[in-house]
């Protein structure tokens, strides 16, 4: 991959929200994911995950999501982390891994 960069929304997203159009709005993205605390425990955190419009058709979400060792739960090309009981990680460190599994792969 040629580039890591991650953005952090302000204010924090403190409720669940459709990611449907966000590939739309971050052209160059290649994955793109939402977190939110869960609701009965502010130490894990809900990713929902959506694969960017670079790597549509080309990638699957939940081989990129298994090679970054995440917990995940969804199709090729959207999903999430809550029925898999979330994650500790903080957003950053979410991003690192999907990045690094990305460049494993491609």
């Amino acid at each position: 991959m040629e580039q890591n960069e991650f953005r952090e929304s302000t204010p924090p997203l403190y409720s669940e929200a459709d990611g449907a159009m966000l590939p739309a709005i971050f052209l160059k993205s290649s994955v793109i994911f939402m977190s939110r605390p869960d609701k009965k425990n502010s130490n894990i955190n809900i990713m929902n995950v959506r694969l960017g419009r670079p790597l549509a058709g080309k990638a699957d979400l939940r081989d990129i999501m298994k090679t970054a060792n995440l917990p995940f739960g969804g199709r090729w090309n959207a999903g999430a982390n809550k029925r898999k009981g979330g994650t500790k990680l903080a957003p950053k460190e979410f991003a690192q891994k999907i990045y690094e599994a990305l460049n494993k792969m491609y």
